[in-house]
């Protein structure tokens, strides 16, 4: 009687509490509602971290401490994927620095004094406990769990009183279904676990339950969208629970299948809610356009985040004047060079050197030209990055003494002899505030024409579209070992393929490789070139060593020679290499090498697939005309002379 008495208190208890507690939740708005989900994620992240610090101070050196440290990694990080989503929206770079950032060394940028950032977080923490043998590092996972525990509880109560919009909860949403794409299945998030299925699961079950709250609501605006996009969710979960071998995992499938569809439907439930967007909120040139309908499109990143042209002083003029000066061997002082001399189109905009030829046939610039497609979506210029921009970068080739020699007043004063070049800069300047012939209006349509190089109209492209419905199985293959068992896709983001972060795609990154100075295996020797490291003084940083800016592989079907010297010929000698694990798989000393040095262990069919996909991503497509003449300069018989495009 008296269990029977307490079993009814306990029911009725529970049935109060219920009660109330629904009670209390009707009042709430959909996004208090998702923040009470977001704030009880924090919670069960934070025991779960404190767990694996608790573990690393007893592990020891036997199979069954390893796995139960190993287990609580796994159920650490499965913890902060569920509430990932929402952290990165409200502090992304608190997230990227301290929780989830690459395990490799960088600089703190919001200081004057360059400072070193040592890797922290859980990505180091993976790299760790899965290692050969983590009971070596015993003493490093107990300072990282650590020190995990204390940062995450400071950014856990930062977060506390901070609240969440029901835009910031689309809009999340969205970013970390290319996140998922970009960073989860590819393994960049677990380089040493490979657990990208299981974590990619445990977001998608975080952002189902929080969009679950919108149901209702998406359903008063689309008879059943509501439910559509739930069930979407719900499908691409049990896809994950059906496939979760990381290496034969189909990305493409589940990008064509899942990712596209879930973007786009939260995207059009979005716009149709009249909850208003980020463009409507800020006034910040965002780097990702939200009303673009394709990740895999030219308008999903905006240039202008990339340059200081805005939008309102472009035009097809100003990109016509650019197009002119790019050809235009006027820019260089022996009147010979052009921008197009080094930057060919009929080579997607490289010249096939191994190193760029100097003026005056004097020699050879330090390194060779990379391609101009696409090269607006960076956060830095060069092989070495030391231009922050693209204006700074043609400033840089004009001056330089062995490119086109030549001062920036110099170059003014020449082309403001042309009545044809003045009124054309009248003509693209019509409308804004920057006016007649000097450095800023001469970068600024530069800067126009190069900008406009960019394509994604590649049959991959189409086929990520769903433009076409058919794919060679060679070029399927070779995307899915690109971005997962090869591990390509940690290095080379799309949909640049570049080394652009997404899914901010705010900042490019820098690698190093290990790259010999000659194609000779039986004779390696380390390239000398320091790059990053001597590019600018501020980065003169030991772990910038032979460091260079990590390049796009759309169009490398044109672009041969390979690599920032040239050394390479082929792409199957450039895929041999990395097979192989870069300089030090190959046995040789390559101070802070960060292209994993372990053998890929690829076929010759899974390297033959990789370069199949590759080269579907070749398009110059509307991009290769050049003038057909050049501005006349009245009283210079000689300057009429020269030849569009230059001499060499």
């Amino acid at each position: 009687m008296r269990k029977r008495l307490s079993l009814i208190a306990v029911l009725l208890f529970s049935s109060i509490l219920i009660y109330f507690s629904s009670f209390k939740i009707r009042d709430l708005q959909p996004s208090e509602l998702v923040r009470t989900q977001y704030l009880q994620n924090l919670d069960r992240t934070a025991i779960a971290f404190k767990n694996l610090n608790k573990l690393s101070y007893t592990l020891q050196n036997d199979e069954k401490s390893i796995m139960e440290l190993r287990m609580a990694m796994v159920e650490a990080r499965l913890n902060f994927k569920a509430m990932e989503f929402l952290a990165e929206k409200k502090d992304h770079d608190y997230v990227k620095d301290y929780l989830n950032g690459a395990p490799l060394p960088k600089l703190e940028k919001k200081v004057p004094v360059p400072t070193k950032l040592d890797p922290v977080g859980l990505q180091v923490l993976d790299e760790s406990i899965f290692s050969d043998n983590p009971y070596e590092l015993k003493q490093e996972i107990i300072k990282l769990s650590a020190g995990l525990v204390k940062d995450f509880e400071r950014f856990k109560s930062a977060q506390q009183n901070i609240p969440i919009y029901d835009r910031e909860v689309f809009e999340a949403c969205r970013e970390e279904l290319i996140r998922i794409f970009t960073l989860g299945l590819t393994g960049f998030d677990t380089p040493g676990s490979a657990n990208a299925i299981p974590e990619t699961k445990s977001a998608l079950i975080a952002m189902k339950k929080a969009l679950q709250i919108y149901e209702n609501y998406f359903n008063s605006i689309e008879n059943g969208s509501g439910k559509g996009l739930i069930d979407l969710l719900e499908q691409s979960i049990n896809h994950l629970k059906k496939d979760q071998d990381f290496e034969n995992f189909d990305r493409l499938e589940f990008y064509v299948e899942y990712i596209r569809p879930l973007d786009k439907k939260i995207q059009s439930l979005h716009l149709k809610s009249g909850v208003e967007t980020i463009r409507e909120v800020s006034k910040h040139v965002q780097s990702t356009n939200y009303y673009a309908t394709e990740f895999f499109s030219e308008d999903y990143l905006n240039p202008y985040y990339y340059t200081r042209l805005t939008e309102s002083d472009d035009s097809e003029q100003l990109k016509r004047l650019g197009k002119i000066l790019f050809y235009d061997p006027i820019l260089s002082a022996n009147n010979e060079r052009s921008c197009g001399s080094c930057h060919n189109p009929k080579k997607a905009f490289t010249d096939g050197q191994k190193k760029s030829v100097a003026k005056d046939f004097n020699g050879n610039v330090d390194r060779n030209a990379p391609t101009l497609i696409n090269s607006v979506f960076a956060e830095r210029y060069f092989h070495d990055m030391r231009a922050m921009n693209l204006e700074t970068l043609l400033e840089h080739v004009v001056t330089n003494r062995k490119e086109f020699s030549l001062g920036l007043i110099e170059l003014e004063n020449k082309l403001k002899q042309s009545t044809e070049y003045r009124n054309l800069f009248d003509e693209a300047f019509a409308k804004s505030e920057m006016k007649g012939i000097n450095s800023q209006t001469i970068t600024a349509a530069l800067t126009s024409y190069i900008k406009s190089q960019n394509t994604f109209n590649s049959e991959f492209d189409k086929y990520a579209r769903g433009e076409i419905s058919q794919i060679d199985a060679s070029v399927r293959n070779g995307f899915n070992i690109f971005m997962g068992k090869a591990a390509c896709g940690t290095c080379h983001f799309a949909p640049v393929f570049n080394g652009t972060v997404p899914p901010y795609y705010r900042e490019s990154e820098s690698e190093i490789l290990g790259v010999p100075a000659e194609n000779e295996p039986a004779n390696f020797k380390l390239d000398p070139d320091e790059g990053r490291y001597r590019g600018i003084a501020k980065e003169k940083i030991n772990f910038y060593r032979f460091s260079f800016k990590t390049p796009s592989v759309r169009n490398v079907s044109l672009t041969a020679p390979y690599m920032h010297n040239g050394v390479y010929n082929t792409l199957e000698e450039v895929m041999d290499f990395y097979n192989n694990g870069g300089g030090e798989g190959l046995g040789y000393e390559v101070p802070n090498q960060t292209l994993p040095f372990d053998n890929l262990g690829l076929s010759e069919k899974e390297q033959t697939d990789i370069i199949a996909f590759m080269n579907s991503l070749t398009d110059t497509s509307e991009m290769t005309s050049i003038p057909t003449q050049l501005p006349v300069f009245e009283g210079k018989p000689n300057l009429n002379k020269r030849k569009i495009g230059g001499l060499y």
